[in-house]
């Protein structure tokens, strides 16, 4: 019997097609039994022991010994591939609003640790919830545009007063005349 399956394989396989490969280079798909014809093969022993219906029947490209109804049923047919696919659907599908929720979660917690900046009244995120908009700051603290405002006037002032130093020091040094 293997030999005949083995010889006679290009009439009863079926075709592999390729449905899917997976973000991780699996590959998924089904045979195309379009075309073919089912080998399903048996011993006389076996049938006499346990008559037609118990699993006395080996279809070749599959493994084992079945039952008639299972070993004429192309498992690997398109069927059971939609059946994979659907799955897969439902599983992404599963992972994306899983996410959004884990997103929305994120933002609610943001907005429920956030203050108004005390000078233009926008809100303000604390350290650790930074969402790429310039929070991330202490409680009570100014916004990123108004901290980077009073930064900036404080290092102007800081040069003006560098400044007056310097002239005052050079008026001072030079001789009353």
């Amino acid at each position: 019997m293997r030999e005949v399956a083995r010889l006679t394989e290009d009439q009863w396989a079926g075709r592999w097609t390729t449905g899917y490969t997976g973000p991780d280079g699996v590959r998924d798909g089904y045979r195309d039994f379009r075309g073919t014809v089912p080998v399903i093969v048996t011993v006389l022993e076996l049938l006499e022991r346990r008559g037609p219906h118990g699993q006395d029947w080996w279809r070749y490209g599959h493994e084992g010994w079945e039952t008639l109804d299972h070993a004429l049923d192309n498992r690997d047919d398109v069927r059971a591939y939609s059946v994979r696919e659907e799955q897969r659907r439902t599983a992404a599908k599963a992972r994306r609003e899983r996410e959004q929720r884990e997103r929305e979660e994120q933002r609610r917690r943001q907005e429920a640790a956030a203050w108004p900046c005390p000078e233009c009244g926008s809100k303000v995120y604390p350290a650790g919830l930074d969402d790429g908009w310039g929070g991330g700051a202490a409680p009570g603290a100014l916004c990123s545009v108004c901290q980077s405002r009073t930064d900036h006037n404080a290092r102007e002032a800081r040069e003006r007063a560098e400044e007056q130093a310097v002239l005052e020091g050079k008026r001072a040094v030079v001789p009353a005349g």
